[in-house]
């Protein structure tokens, strides 16, 4: 009878053990099914804003055409430094040529029409490196769908705790 007495006691020790764990747990899940709650109020004011970073090497392969007109005004003067050769008829004599030196500055003021009209080929690679900041309102309708689920999911797991 002693031995029944001490299983009993110790079944009953076990019992309200395990039962105060099982409070403790139940307590735990309650706090995170509130914090959760929470989270999801916050999320639901204030929607989910990130950043995303782009780390690419972009490839620019392209022609490009480049079609200008336009006058270039010029204005200077250009040295002469030369001797000409000239033939003189003497007559009776016969013909002479004779070495005549130049020697001058010749001023020069003009507009020049210049056309440019090519196509140039490019041909590069680019790096581009850039955050790309993204918002999501908690009125757009994804994220509001997902809310109010959550919340109905939430709420079905509180009648449990």
């Amino acid at each position: 009878m002693v031995i029944v007495a001490i299983l009993a006691v110790i079944s009953v020790v076990i019992n309200v053990a395990l039962i105060a764990a099982l409070l403790a747990v139940r307590r735990q899940v309650s706090r995170a099914l509130t914090d959760a709650r929470h989270l999801l109020d916050s999320l639901a004011r204030h929607g989910i804003s990130l950043n995303v970073p782009i780390s690419r090497t972009v490839n620019i392969k392209s022609n490009v055409p480049f079609k200008h007109e336009f006058d270039f005004p010029f204005k200077g003067s250009f040295p002469v430094d030369t001797a000409v050769s000239v033939s003189l008829d003497l007559g009776p004599l016969g013909t002479q040529s004779v070495s005549v030196p130049i020697k001058t500055t010749v001023p020069v003021k003009a507009t020049v029409p210049i056309c440019i009209d090519e196509t140039f080929h490019i041909q590069a690679e680019a790096p581009v490196e850039t955050n790309v900041p993204i918002h999501f309102d908690p009125s757009d309708p994804p994220l509001k769908d997902l809310i109010t689920q959550a919340r109905q999911w939430l709420e079905s797991l509180r009648k449990y705790f």
